[in-house]
């Protein structure tokens, strides 16, 4: 595959400054985002794992990326078999799961492996939006960053995730 500027993949810079360029936190969240934009990728997913990796070091999220053809499982494993297998291969504990895979789950083989399935029921956190009288659900996280800043993204992030856990 030949290697792509940024700049073919995605939206430009300029584009993201047209928008957001008279927003308080621009300047600051920019020197983040800038180098995502300048980059050369040889596929897709570079980048999409660079905006992923500098997102979470913005939000203070700890945890590490692990990709599924890192891990040592059974590749013959399927649906909820395979879910556990990775699981199980990434040495984790608990299992954060979307409310979709209810329906497949084989709840017992995650119990009988020590496994805690956690169910996300994620519920959109609001926050000041310029330009918008309505708060406006499902942007991405630079529209949270552009708004209110990295130290608020942080509070209003971990807010949400407490929330979760009471």
């Amino acid at each position: 595959f030949p290697t792509r500027r940024s700049s073919d993949l995605f939206p430009s810079h300029d584009r993201l400054e047209s928008y957001y360029g008279k927003h308080r936190f621009f300047a600051e969240v920019s020197s983040h985002i800038e180098p995502i934009f300048c980059g050369e990728y040889p596929l897709l997913l570079n980048p999409v794992v660079d905006s992923m990796r500098i997102s979470m070091q913005m939000l203070d999220i700890p945890s590490k990326i692990v990709f599924q053809h890192e891990l040592q499982y059974d590749r013959e494993k399927k649906k909820s078999d395979l879910v556990l297998a990775l699981v199980r291969a990434a040495g984790a504990d608990i299992y954060l799961a979307g409310t979709g895979s209810k329906g497949y789950m084989q709840m017992e083989n995650f119990q009988e492996q020590n496994i805690q399935v956690i169910f996300n029921q994620f519920s959109h956190p609001e926050y000041p939006q310029k330009y918008l009288s309505k708060f406006q659900p499902g942007m991405s996280c630079l529209d949270l960053f552009f708004n209110v800043g990295i130290q608020q993204a942080r509070e209003i992030f971990w807010e949400t995730v407490r929330a979760k856990g009471e």
